[in-house]
């Protein structure tokens, strides 16, 4: 899974699930056109609505994880409404929506292609509007008042589309650039700019190769402001953005990718120069304003954004060097200017999996492997630095697997999974609750008001 980026400013949800054989029927002829198959769909054909929670309307499976889901304490409040699909394996994605939810299916390559997502109130789950989406890569949110989804069609070129959020009209339909056959893992990426978005997405070169393009877009209108090419030397590119105030910072390599890391590895080893993969642009024209790292010669090193802590303007950066044992990872935070403010060595294995919370940079550890009852254990968790100045704050042990960048905000404090545990923690201390994790839990979305909780067969919805 692409680790989480908050891209798009939220403001209500929206849940989707995989179209059935009549919503298909009432959508729009696909053509060439920008937003086919964004159809507006009749209620009756917009999939579940959400109800009041009642055990007898779940299966087994589901019954169990709304029984754990009940005990969980805070910042989890009242369970208010929820709903189990028909097909147990239906994994909803959730996009915030403040007051309401869009509901998108995610369950993979065949789930995603023919879909309906519904817009709903919370928490009682009233279906308010529903559209179909001819999509192989779905995702969204507010962007002003308006409701922005990004679209991969395949064969088509990548489509940024808004909607009136209360009636799910469709606003402005934008295509980046000229139809070509993208992969179907090519996604797009977003990012919100007052009342306009970001977007960063592939372009095909003369020779086949593929670079990348930076454009603004104007939502109201359905114009693009400007677009500039990304100049990058290599093969594997990513769709990581970033703003910070007026600055946009592309990231043109994936390190936390488990394949881009292992790419990563063989690119360092038969390369003996550095070329900057993070690039920052003036949100205002698209000017070059600087890049990360420097060019030099050897060893070679790639560098990523793994986020961005807005209160005090400190852009974190993930850099991997090889050193013919494997890749070492050194961290750095940088002011919106791109001077370095500090820099450390992070972790020697091949995935670090570090991400930004707040002002927290969170980083997994993996202590020495020991004995217990003839069992052999290794010690592990997360350990916090300040972002501000890389220096510790804290170690959290949790004994499990974490998986930090899939960490959600709620309020002051931050939740994520770890093995079989839901931690609750606060980033500034390290200080946290843990609780049994639901058997099928997917993910967390956070509303204006409410906590929308996903799983495999179905969605809670909490206060």
């Amino acid at each position: 899974m692409r680790r989480r980026r908050t891209t798009l400013a939220a403001v209500a949800v929206v849940v989707a699930v995989v179209g059935a054989a009549g919503a298909i029927k009432g959508r729009e002829a696909f053509g060439n056109r920008c937003g086919a198959g964004t159809s507006l769909v009749s209620e009756d054909l917009a999939g579940p609505a959400f109800e009041n929670v009642d055990e007898a309307g779940f299966s087994a499976r589901s019954a169990e994880f709304l029984a754990a889901a009940r005990t969980l304490g805070a910042p989890f409040g009242e369970l208010r409404s929820g709903a189990a699909f028909d097909d147990p394996l239906d994994v909803p994605q959730v996009l915030d929506a403040g007051a309401g939810a869009v509901l998108v299916p995610a369950t993979g390559l065949l789930g995603a292609l023919n879909a309906t997502f519904t817009s709903v109130n919370l928490p009682t789950g009233e279906a308010r509007w529903s559209r179909s989406m001819d999509d192989s890569n779905v995702a969204g949110g507010m962007v002003g008042d308006l409701f922005v989804t990004r679209s991969v069609p395949n064969d088509r070129a990548p489509q940024v589309i808004a909607y009136d959020p209360d009636d799910g009209h469709q606003v402005s339909c934008v295509k980046l650039g000229p139809d070509v056959a993208y992969d179907v893992d090519q996604a797009v990426g977003l990012h919100s700019v007052g009342d306009d978005v970001l977007a960063v997405y592939p372009r095909e070169l003369e020779d086949g190769q593929r670079a990348l393009s930076l454009s603004r877009v104007e939502l109201a209108t359905g114009t693009i402001t400007w677009t500039i090419p990304i100049e990058h030397d290599g093969e594997e590119r990513s769709d990581l953005i970033d703003v910070l105030g007026d600055v946009a910072v592309v990231s043109t390599v994936d390190l936390s990718n488990e394949r881009m890391g292992m790419l990563t590895s063989r690119a360092l080893q038969d390369d003996s120069s550095t070329t900057p993969t993070v690039l920052a642009y003036s949100t205002t024209d698209g000017q070059l304003l600087w890049e990360f790292p420097a060019v030099s010669d050897g060893p070679a090193q790639l560098s990523q954004v793994i986020g961005v802590d807005e209160e005090t303007g400190t852009i974190v950066v993930e850099t991997g060097h090889d050193e013919g044992a494997g890749l070492v990872r050194t961290y750095s935070g940088l002011d919106a200017s791109g001077t370095v403010l500090w820099s450390r060595v992070g972790g020697g294995w091949q995935r670090d999996l570090a991400t930004v919370w707040g002002s927290t940079v969170v980083l997994p550890y993996f202590g020495p492997a020991g004995s217990k009852d003839g069992v052999v254990t290794a010690e592990s968790g997360l350990r916090g630095w300040s972002a501000t100045e890389g220096e510790d704050l804290w170690i959290s042990s949790d004994g499990g697997m974490s998986n930090a960048q899939q960490g959600v905000e709620v309020g002051d404090q931050w939740v994520y999974t770890s093995g079989l545990t839901l931690r609750v923690i606060d980033p500034a201390t390290g200080d946290g609750a843990d609780y049994p994790l639901p058997p099928g839990y997917t993910d967390l979305t956070v509303t204006d008001d409410h906590l929308v909780m996903t799983f495999t067969g179905g969605v809670l919805v909490f206060d």
